[in-house]
């Protein structure tokens, strides 16, 4: 699972993953999010922090996470 921190300057988008990480959660909460703080020529800071509770992620969530880090 993967969670929304708020409070954060608009330039930030920051989220802290729990549990197991799914594919539903990259196209559900972190790709909106990130899609939204980059609108047209903004740049953003990201921050991903692995709670004490993570447990790795979904084989489809890992290929969306390489996805993700290319198109950076």
């Amino acid at each position: 699972m993967i969670n929304t921190i708020g409070g954060l300057p608009d330039n930030v988008v920051a989220f802290e993953a729990e549990g197991k990480v799914s594919a539903s959660d990259y196209e559900s909460i972190l790709i909106p999010a990130v899609e939204a703080a980059t609108k047209g020529d903004d740049k953003a800071r990201f921050l991903l922090m692995f709670g004490p509770d993570f447990d790795g992620y979904e084989a489809e969530a890992a290929l969306d996470d390489a996805k993700a880090w290319i198109a950076a």
